[in-house]
């Protein structure tokens, strides 16, 4: 028997992307489904369905083997929709699956439930006993365990509505059907209401397969309360005892509500409570019977023409008859926005809401923000969020980005969306926010002024990197051609590391570069004593092997580096190198910011005098930081260096760079001695002062010798 079950598992073995239930797996498709069914997986299946009780569903999680890992195993009697609610089950709870196996048997048990004997219930023509269906899901090892574990719990019930479904769906399809014909003729008087053709004819709609029918009650509406009649109860209503309050008004034909219940029948699907109400005969409206149908709506009906929906098609068509009075009003844009309407929500809506809602959203125009319309249902259950984005702005980090915010601010506890992304400039989103158990209706604050407190959030989270660069551009030098070409054109990485308000300064210096020109600007404002250096190059690029050298004979270490390149509009490229440095060890920071913006400026240019040859790299070029000296005056000093190894001193050059490091005072006393007696311009103070800076590098000197034994230059170096 074991050899059979397993042969019958592998034979409707399906994969997410396998074929049709049936259909033989082969080739790959094969080899994996024989690994995933392994002789103790299927060995404890089989225990698993070694007795059952008639009407008893049996579930179980096999843990793994060292062949097949984890699976959920379920033995039930046979019906429709059972596979479906168990794939949604595994979807809503995030457990991934790679496969489902579901054969159906034909079973033969004892008085026991003891299982004697089965064979494919194909086969089974004329053979006595009960089909059973044996489904088989095996697992990701990385399955949460919890998760998996309330799944276990959860299938029992689930399978018994998808059970009770069949066997009710024919007899709640009569009832609809008689309840339409009941609305059209209205012998009796039950139904008084100016909608009564076209209820009578959207409940035709309905039951032609546009809604799929999950349960049936009615219910005596009396002094505000609803009573049951338990003789009625069909589908999940038979195997529920919850009722909901009166969901109509006196004055009301028909309603649709939003359902509580979970439904596992479909992916994603919020059930929806179809309400008609049957005054008896009452013109006082005191007492009246609501028949509920509890459904979902197919593919077909989300996606139909609205002017081919009964009772819709009436109002949107007295929508658009007001919208021809004014001739500014696009009539054809009118049609087009109703269309993008989920249809559930048109049920709630007047012609004039209708008529209100199209005209905002034309008004919308092709501006860059977000509409909301916020409805509460009746029974504060739930708050339906149409939303209106540009559709380039719709992005899975902006749609959970506005679940946060709408969830957050309607105080909900969870939510639900559906979107629609077409031709159209916009992207609509329904979301479905679930309030707290208990919440009252006068609490839930669908106002205009917290809609648009809300829309202005939702806004603001589809602003993306590109809009907000445009509106701190408001008030800089720039031309709207300008900012309308960055807004596009600088690379993502550039845009997640730096902010729009930061970027319009990089924006002034690309567009005042030249081809093969360069610039560099370095800012000190780092909190954690690094400073920022950032190297623009026009025209031209650089690898990181030739900055580095020039960077570290600065005297700083470099800790990080990020390239970015961007073209202009003119096609001119833009490589911009931004650097992480910090200075190095015994190079000290300057203690007020007017000492610190003038080093970055001469760290700037001498940077900028290296990369253009005018300097050469070695720690000369330390001395700009060491003994805030300017790239001339470092070079005074290196050719000087160079003079004297000419004439024979015995130091090398790199050994005269570490002196003058290490003793950055005496070394700026001898460039301002250089400049007092060498600097040609009459104004200059320290041409009348060379004996005073002569006099300073003396005494440098002396106190350095009398500490040092060795002499001024310290031990010789080749």
């Amino acid at each position: 028997m074991i050899h059979r079950l397993a042969k019958a598992f592998l034979s409707t073995y399906r994969a997410p992307q396998a074929d049709a239930p049936g259909v033989a797996a082969t080739g790959p498709q094969a080899a994996v489904a024989e690994r995933l069914v392994s002789d103790d997986l299927v060995a404890a299946h089989y225990a698993l369905g070694g007795q059952r009780a008639p009407g008893e569903t049996k579930v179980a999680v096999y843990a793994g083997d060292a062949d097949s890992g984890p699976a959920l195993q379920i033995v039930t009697e046979q019906a429709a929709m059972l596979v479906d609610s168990v794939t949604v089950l595994l979807h809503r709870h995030g457990i991934a699956y790679p496969a489902i196996m579901n054969p159906v048997f034909r079973v033969h048990r004892d008085a026991d439930g003891v299982l004697r004997d089965f064979q494919p219930a194909a086969e089974a023509t004329g053979v006595d006993g009960v089909d059973e269906c044996w489904i088989l899901v095996p697992v990701h090892g990385a399955a949460d365990g919890p998760a998996l574990t309330e799944v276990v719990g959860l299938v029992p019930g689930v399978l018994a509505e998808a059970r009770q479904i069949g066997m009710d769906s024919a007899a709640m399809g009569a009832a609809l059907h008689a309840l339409a014909n009941d609305v059209a003729t209205d012998v009796e008087g039950r139904f008084p209401n100016t909608d009564r053709r076209d209820v009578a004819a959207l409940l035709r709609w309905l039951s032609d397969g546009h809604f799929v029918l999950l349960g049936y009650q009615q219910c005596s509406i009396s002094d505000g309360q609803a009573t049951v009649d338990p003789s009625s109860r069909l589908g999940v209503l038979k195997l529920r005892e919850d009722v909901l309050p009166p969901l109509t008004a006196a004055d009301d034909l028909m309603v649709l509500a939003q359902a509580t219940m979970p439904s596992y029948v479909r992916y994603g699907a919020n059930p929806y409570i179809v309400v008609v109400r049957d005054s008896g005969g009452d013109r006082a409206g005191t007492t009246a019977t609501e028949h509920r149908f509890v459904g979902l709506f197919t593919v077909a009906a989300m996606n139909a023409n609205v002017l081919e929906i009964p009772l819709i098609s009436r109002r949107v068509e007295e929508a658009l008859a007001m919208a021809r009075r004014d001739p500014s009003h696009p009539g054809q844009l009118l049609r087009d926005i109703v269309q993008t309407i989920p249809r559930p929500e048109l049920f709630a809506l007047s012609s004039k809401q209708l008529l209100d809602m199209a005209l905002t959203v034309v008004d919308l125009g092709s501006r860059r923000r977000t509409l909301l319309f916020l409805r509460a249902d009746q029974l504060a259950h739930f708050v339906s969020c149409l939303v209106y984005l540009p559709r380039d702005r719709y992005t899975t980090a902006v749609r959970l980005e506005m679940q946060n915010i709408l969830v957050r601010e309607l105080g909900g506890e969870s939510i639900d969306y559906s979107a629609r992304v077409s031709e159209s400039p916009w992207a609509v989103v329904h979301f479905t926010v679930r309030l707290p158990d208990g919440t009252s209706a006068h609490t839930v604050d669908t106002s205009t002024e917290n809609e648009n407190r809300i829309q202005d959030l939702l806004t603001e989270a589809t602003r993306n990197w590109g809009d907000r660069m445009t509106s701190a551009a408001a008030h800089a030098a720039l031309s709207p051609a300008a900012v309308e070409h960055y807004a596009t054109a600088f690379p993502d990485d550039y845009k997640q590391a730096v902010a729009p308000a930061d970027a319009i300064a990089d924006i002034a210096i690309i567009e005042a570069l030249q081809d093969n020109s360069v610039k560099l600007v370095f800012d000190e404002g780092g909190a954690d004593g690094a400073a920022q250096l950032t190297w623009y190059l026009g025209g031209q690029s650089a690898s990181l092997s030739e900055l580095l050298p020039m960077l570290q004979s600065m005297g700083v270490v470099v800790l990080e580096e990020r390239p970015y390149t961007v073209h202009r509009a003119d096609g001119l490229p833009v490589w911009i190198y931004q650097f992480k440095v910090i200075r190095q060890r015994g190079i000290p920071v300057e203690p007020d910011a007017a000492s610190r913006e003038a080093t970055a400026q001469r760290f700037a240019d001498a940077v900028t005098a290296i990369w253009h040859g005018w300097v050469e790299v070695d720690r000369f070029n330390e001395l700009v930081l060491r003994a805030d000296l300017t790239w001339q005056q470092v070079v005074i000093l290196r050719a000087y260096a160079k003079y004297l190894r000419q004439a024979g001193f015995p130091y090398s050059q790199s050994h005269i760079e570490s002196v003058v490091n290490e003793n950055p005072h005496t070394t700026r006393s001898l460039v301002q001695l250089f400049e007092a007696l060498f600097d040609p311009s009459e104004d200059s103070a320290g041409s009348r002062d060379a004996q005073g800076a002569a006099a300073a590098v003396a005494a440098d000197i002396d106190a350095w010798s009398a500490s040092t034994p060795t002499g001024c230059c310290g031990p010789s170096r080749p």
